[in-house]
């Protein structure tokens, strides 16, 4: 019979790397941004965070949303439109916002 090799792994790396784990979206993150509200609701809610933290800033949080909601195509869908809103709306300062972050 065949003697197979015995193979050990390291267990150096067992528990995963804090800058690895996921990472949960704060309460408050977009100013009671939720998505059970109506879309003038929530369109009211970005305007306000566009004024106080800019649209690169407001867009790259409605990204991190839309990822973090990956395996909710219902969410996925409220957030994208949500996005392409801005981007309709504010596009010049969300393009002027984002070159300057270049």
């Amino acid at each position: 019979m065949a003697q197979y090799p015995s193979y050990s792994f390291s267990t150096k790396f067992k528990q995963v790397p804090p800058e690895l784990k996921k990472v949960e979206p704060k309460e408050g993150a977009l100013g009671g941004y939720k998505l059970s509200q109506s879309a003038s609701t929530r369109h009211q809610i970005l305007n306000k965070e566009i004024k106080q933290d800019g649209a690169a800033k407001t867009y790259h949080r409605l990204v991190y949303l839309k990822v973090v909601n990956k395996n909710h195509p219902k969410k996925r869908a409220i957030i994208q439109a949500d996005m392409n809103w801005v981007k309709r709306v504010h596009g010049k300062q969300l393009h002027t916002s984002l070159a300057r972050q270049r």
